[in-house]
């Protein structure tokens, strides 16, 4: 697999990693959130519901007292509050589509409730079948209310949900109580009967009384206890434990109605107290969901802000690698090419790992190449004198050779000696010696051509090859270089003098004839008294 793939896998499944793992955290908040609006709409509609109950427990009560005395305030009474369910019932029955209790019972209930405000009117029913129709109703509502608090633990504030489920259970039992007694002051007698059913909701309302001053303690409400247990409530307690002490009297509207305003009042106070412990628990959730909204608003934005950093730094780093992969490779293959370790890596304006990477290769190619370039140097370079040695002049030869087998022309050889070189170094030793033969070559160089090429064949004797040079003309080279030599200041201070022999090449004739002719030329200036030249036939 090219690396090339491997990192373009490794920037997706980077970013896709960072992305889920932003997401999952996304989904974990967004859960809280959507968890606490939830109980948020428990709540409102648990404070429509209880709206509805005390609305119940109170026509339950009105019923009571007209079952008992139909007079036309009474009935008045009744009827008036009979419109204010209806319209509450109505509300209720539009959204039971949002609500968590069954709405078919909520529509059959209606139906029923209608039936049964028929049969109290005609008379047509007891006290115990009303008040067993109403109790059951608010006993539904309570209990799906209780059920959906409670479920799967999904209120964090236990202790004052409990409170409040108390709360509307002992209201409920005083509405049951103050439906009975008004019906014991509108008969003007007490039957045994009564005392046992006030008895026994007297007895529930103590117990969830109870529960609900324990359930209140350390929730930071328990205020609530000074309104609901106020002066009036002991009072309607002590008229309550009064008709248990089977104190008679004659029927007493008057009694009847203080009785009911009395109990009314204290019920009304505890559907406060209630509304107050909804309200809290309400401000409650409502401002962790304002928190959560905040934290869920601030973790979006920081989320894509980090999304959006991930994505491009992988993607330009994937792209930042692949382009220096790319002009590292292409350099590299270019050098390879060419043998041109002159070449250099583009370096950008900043300089970051690759940069350096490619600074690096910069230097190793450029060392590479002094390296290469003193070699040839060394391979090509006689060092004493510092003009081509045998080997470079022999290339150079070749080279021109080619040229005149392809294009055709001349080519003219001189051969230089310096004479009685052996007696210079016997007489001054080989230092001046190379002295000498340093100066020597710097003559030379100075006086050919920019085309011509010059190199030390060995010891004392040096080569001029002349492209494109006639005979007379190379011998009117070879001229100047003997006149130039014998005119330098040498070391010595004594005059150094050369013989050359020239020769211009034959056609077809290789170089080693050429050389050969050359040097015979060499040899008979020799001969013939030296500091000459002679030129071969």
């Amino acid at each position: 697999m090219p690396i090339r793939f491997r990192i373009m896998v490794l920037a997706l499944l980077t970013t896709f990693g960072v992305g889920a793992a932003l997401y999952m955290q996304y989904s974990a908040i967004n859960t809280d959130l959507e968890a606490l609006q939830s109980r948020a709409e428990v709540l409102e509609q648990v404070g429509l519901i209880s709206e509805i109950v005390h609305s119940l427990q109170k026509e339950r009560g009105l019923s009571a007292g007209f079952l008992v005395d139909r007079d036309e305030t009474h009935q008045k009474r009744l009827r008036q509050h009979r419109l204010e369910t209806d319209e509450q019932l109505l509300g209720l029955d539009h959204q039971s589509r949002l609500f968590f209790f069954d709405a078919k019972w909520l529509a059959s209930f209606i139906l029923n409730l209608a039936d049964k405000r028929k049969e109290i009117d005609d008379e047509a029913v007891d006290w115990k079948s009303v008040r067993t129709f109403y109790t059951d109703a608010i006993t539904h509502l309570l209990d799906a209310v209780t059920a959906k608090i409670l479920d799967g633990g999904r209120f964090e504030q236990g202790q004052k949900i409990m409170a409040f489920i108390s709360l509307a259970q002992a209201r409920e039992c005083l509405g049951l109580i103050r439906a009975s007694i008004s019906r014991v002051h509108k008969q003007g007698r007490t039957l045994p009967e009564d005392i046992k059913v006030i008895a026994g909701y007297y007895g529930a309302f103590g117990e969830h009384r109870r529960a609900f001053i324990r359930d209140l303690r350390g929730t930071g409400d328990e205020a609530v206890l000074d309104n609901v247990f106020s002066s009036d409530f002991r009072a309607v307690v002590q008229r309550v434990e009064s008709v248990l002490g089977f104190e008679r009297g004659p029927a007493d509207n008057n009694l009847a109605k203080s009785w009911w305003e009395d109990a009314t009042r204290v019920i009304d106070t505890m559907k406060v107290a209630e509304s107050s412990l909804f309200d809290s628990m309400r401000a409650l959730i409502s401002e962790r969901i304002l928190e959560k909204q905040q934290v869920f608003r601030v973790y979006v934005s920081v989320s894509l802000a980090i999304a959006a950093l991930v994505v491009f730094l992988a993607f330009a780093t994937m792209l930042r690698i692949l382009k220096a992969m790319a002009v590292l490779l292409k350099t590299l293959k270019q050098v390879m090419t060419t043998q041109d370790f002159n070449a250099k890596v583009p370096i950008g304006p900043s300089v970051d790992e690759f940069g350096e990477l490619g600074l690096s290769i910069n230097n190793l190619l450029s060392y590479t190449d002094t390296l290469i370039k003193k070699k040839d140097f060394l391979a090509n370079t006689d060092l004493l004198t510092g003009i081509h040695n045998r080997r470079s002049f022999l290339d150079g030869v070749n080279r021109e050779f080619d040229r005149v087998r392809r294009y055709g022309g001349g080519i003219g050889l001189a051969v230089c000696d310096i004479d009685h070189f052996k007696a210079v170094n016997d007489k001054h030793g080989h230092e001046v010696g190379d002295l000498i033969l340093k100066e020597f070559s710097n003559v030379l160089r100075v006086q050919v051509r920019k085309s011509d090429l010059v190199g030390r064949w060995g010891g004392e004797e040096f080569v001029v090859l002349a492209p494109e040079t006639k005979q007379g003309d190379l011998i009117t080279l070879a001229e100047k270089l003997r006149s130039s030599v014998a005119q330098t200041d040498f070391p010595t201070g004594e005059p150094v003098t050369c013989s050359i022999g020239t020769a211009s090449l034959h056609s077809e004739e290789t170089f080693e004839a050429l050389f050969e002719r050359a040097d015979k030329a060499l040899y008979q200036a020799k001969n013939n008294g030296r500091n000459r030249v002679e030129s071969a036939n």
